[in-house]
């Protein structure tokens, strides 16, 4: 399906959404392509699970010592640290014999709160570790202690600790601020000089709490004052994940930008990519061609790289990129839950459709791996296929948890703002001036307010 552009100097430019390609009046493509690797050696989308797989997240638990308004993988009480799960060493051994990791590129460590479970974390790296693999924690940084640093920075793999913190909004939406605490303070700046770890902070765009330009603002501030080095902030829009089974638990749709909102939050999220844009120019390229926004020490910033717009795969940047590249994304989920191989298990050894879920979640065991699929998917995703939607290459459905179809549309209303925004955004990085698509397409059937 073709959407038609125009750029303010009156340029009409055609986007095909099927190939994710960007037609000029004549029909050609005004930019080079090549053929661009994925990363992964095969990307299938399939809920059938592998016992190869690409990508293994490792869900320890759900205890929390925090409880966020939005989240569903909590079972807040007991704040301490764990004891050392009685099943992992049974675990491990199942991995062993059931698991072929020969092409494992990367682990994902979730809780609740991973650093709760540290007396499992250490036995699961000393297996796991190895050159060449990375590892992704989600945290809400409030148990980081030196004894983390410590460990963490010996490994040969590459660690990515990504703390969950919603900046002005922290103390209203999920609880103390981590960054209070001279204990995380001091063990943050040690990361600040690691050579295989690193960090940065997630904020989720919510209804109490859309204003990107405080939120990041509250980061710069508070890392210049603190003197850490982090200049990397991303964000996630939020969204409804009710089922019928959490209904009653779970208050999520109520965090979700709804109605007036949205029309505030559009024009603000726009006027917010256009301040990176400008800044991403004016630090221009180096020699090599390189943007120089990604090289200059991090302390020369005076404001925060954002995974909205210079990185991240679904950032304007990264949308640009996909076009001059030919980069033509799969019909799979975001998160991976529907492909093939990747896999999310408990240390139970059950495989689950994805670490945020409950035990009714549960396709099977490691130990069946013949027999282990991912289950509960949703049967909506269709739906914006046949619609014809022009940011389906970047939100690819949404979460593909078969939730109620009235928390799918409450979604769809704010993640097509928050898509078509980037979209356009990377259109603005390529055609350097300002765009907007006059072809209307009918989806009223998603337009829920």
């Amino acid at each position: 399906m073709k959407f038609e552009y125009r750029t303010a100097s009156g340029k009409k430019f055609y986007y095909e959404s099927n190939d994710n390609t960007v037609l000029d009046e004549n029909m050609n493509n005004p930019f080079s392509q090549h053929s661009m690797d994925w990363g992964y050696p095969s990307i299938e989308r399939s809920e059938k699970k592998s016992s190869k797989p690409l990508s293994l997240k490792i869900t320890l638990g759900h205890a929390c010592n925090y409880d966020c308004s939005y989240c569903l993988q909590k079972d807040v009480g007991d704040p301490s640290e764990r004891p050392r799960n009685m099943n992992l060493e049974v675990f491990i051994d199942n991995v062993k014999k059931n698991l072929d990791l020969s092409e494992l590129m990367e682990i994902q460590l979730w809780g609740g709160e991973p650093f709760l479970y540290w007396n499992d974390i250490v036995p699961l790296m000393d297996f796991f570790d190895r050159e060449g693999l990375k590892v992704l924690i989600i945290t809400n940084g409030s148990a980081l202690r030196q004894k983390h640093y410590e460990y963490l920075s010996k490994l040969k793999s590459e660690i990515n600790l990504v703390i969950s913190h919603d900046g002005p909004g922290q103390l209203q939406l999920r609880g103390k601020d981590p960054l209070d605490s001279s204990l995380v303070v001091q063990t943050l700046k040690q990361f600040d000089n690691c050579d295989n770890a690193n960090y940065n902070f997630l904020s989720v765009v919510s209804a109490r709490n859309y204003d990107m330009f405080s939120i990041e603002k509250f980061f710069y501030d508070k890392m210049v004052n603190l003197g850490l080095k982090c200049r990397g902030l991303s964000y996630t829009i939020g969204k409804s994940f009710e089922t019928e089974e959490n209904r009653q638990n779970s208050n999520s749709a109520d965090e979700v930008i709804k109605g007036e909102d949205r029309v505030k939050f559009k024009k603000l999220f726009k006027e917010y990519l256009s301040f990176h844009a400008k800044k991403f120019k004016e630090f221009g390229y180096d020699e090599t061609g390189q943007p120089r926004i990604f090289t200059v020490d991090p302390e020369e910033l005076d404001y925060m790289l954002v995974g909205v717009y210079e990185y991240e795969d679904l950032s304007a940047i990264g949308f640009a990129k996909s076009i001059v590249t030919g980069m033509n994304s799969p019909n799979v989920a975001t998160c991976g839950s529907d492909m093939h191989r990747v896999l999310s298990v408990d240390v139970l050894g059950n495989v689950r459709t994805c670490p945020h879920v409950d035990t009714s979640f549960i396709g099977g065991k490691i130990t069946d791996m013949e027999n282990a699929t991912a289950i509960k998917m949703k049967p909506w995703k269709e739906d914006c296929i046949g619609l014809k939607c022009p940011v389906y290459k970047l939100c690819k459905g949404g979460c593909p948890l078969k939730i109620a179809k009235h928390d799918f549309l409450l979604n769809c209303g704010i993640e097509s703002i928050w898509f078509e925004t980037i979209q356009e955004a990377g259109f603005e990085f390529l055609f350097d001036e300002p765009v907007e698509r006059i072809s209307i397409v009918n989806r009223n059937s998603h337009d829920y307010k």
